[in-house]
């Protein structure tokens, strides 16, 4: 994990896929083929995967950085960073209870990103430690939570902004081919999914409506 890799972030990958193997059993092949299917430099690619043993989650980690790195994408290992330094890992996502962004081990250069439900409370070096920040829900419910709307998004994205205008902004919950150009407009450097990169159809209008479908 280089510090060329955050050097790289000048221009954020347009496209998070967080990986679901417990919901969607074929999802390892579907993230390959987003990877594959999009302009190198545009997806990053999310291992979370909490309930699996060690080793699954070991062996899925090296399919995906091997298929990211051949296809030019980022790959991020969620909450575990001896995990991420283990595989060789671009950066490490962060949940939003858990460790702070300033506790990240020294050592770590990598990517960080974080969800952002709760992002009001961290402090600006927090914000400033963070490359990446996750807002949800945006286009639907999640896990409880009201939908924020592209209006609610912006708003928080300006806020966000104000203090720490280097952080990328992601919007999650709902994202679909039809909502994500209107995220984009609403303020978004980019869209986090999981069910719309799971089959084909959806996929290839996603990686349409965001302008990174390779060619």
């Amino acid at each position: 994990m280089a510090d060329s890799v955050r050097e790289g972030l000048m221009v954020p990958p347009r496209l998070l896929v967080f990986s679901d193997e417990e919901r969607f059993p074929q999802c390892s092949s579907q993230l390959v083929a987003v990877c594959q299917e999009a302009r190198p430099g545009t997806v990053a690619v999310i291992l979370r995967d909490r309930t699996q043993t060690g080793r699954e989650r070991l062996a899925l980690g090296r399919r995906f950085c091997t298929e990211a790195q051949q296809a030019g994408q980022l790959f991020l290992v969620a909450e575990r960073f001896d995990l991420a330094c283990l595989l060789d890992a671009d950066g490490v996502h962060l949940p939003a209870h858990g460790l702070a962004p300033t506790q990240a081990p020294p050592s770590f250069s990598g990517v960080l990103s974080r969800a952002g439900h709760g992002a009001e409370a961290l402090s600006l070096d927090e914000l400033q430690r963070l490359d990446l920040l996750v807002i949800s829900p945006v286009c639907a419910p999640r896990k409880g939570r009201d939908p924020l709307t592209i209006q609610g998004f912006n708003q928080r994205a300006n806020v966000l902004r104000s203090i720490c205008p280097t952080l990328a902004l992601y919007a999650l919950g709902g994202i679909t081919g039809d909502n994500a150009p209107n995220c984009l407009q609403g303020g978004a450097d980019g869209v986090a999914v999981i069910g719309a990169a799971m089959n084909l159809s959806d996929r290839t209008h996603l990686l349409q409506a965001l302008q990174i479908r390779r060619e």
